[in-house]
């Protein structure tokens, strides 16, 4: 090895190992700020930290098929919510109509009361994020017992 390749190659080394360094001090400075940090990547990307499972569904209530799902986020608070969404029998595009807090466990009891009319049935809610009283020519009645 020649002396200018050995150079060189104490460059390269000497430039690394800076970087290496450099790298170790700059993560060292962000570990504290993690929390914060997670926190603002949570504001800017609202689903960031958020989990939706399907819960279930209802087919052919007066013509309508139900589907369930839940979806849980995690940033500042627990946020859970249970969103019903509708489509019209046999076809794919869904609209939601309702999403509460459940508080507890418990996913909606749906019955027709005739062929334009749907009830929606709850004992208890935690908090009601919103509501839709119609879907097209369909009336959608709703029956919590108790909101806390």
């Amino acid at each position: 090895m020649t002396s200018d390749n050995k150079k060189a190659a104490a460059s390269l080394a000497w430039k690394s190992l800076g970087a290496a360094l450099l790298l170790v001090v700059f993560a060292g400075a962000l570990y504290p700020l993690y929390p914060s940090l997670l926190l603002a990547v949570g504001l800017v990307y609202p689903g960031f930290f958020c989990d939706t499972e399907s819960r279930g569904s209802l087919t052919d209530v007066a013509g309508y098929d139900f589907q369930f799902s839940e979806t849980a986020c995690d940033v500042v608070a627990k946020d859970d919510a249970i969103t019903v969404f509708i489509s019209k029998t046999g076809e794919s595009a869904r609209t939601p109509i309702f999403k509460y807090d459940p508080g507890a466990d418990a996913l909606p009891t749906i019955t027709a009361i005739d062929r334009r009319t749907v009830q929606v049935s709850l004992e208890r809610v935690s908090s009601v994020f919103f509501r839709r009283y119609a879907y097209g020519d369909l009336a959608i009645s709703y029956d919590i017992r108790r909101i806390d």
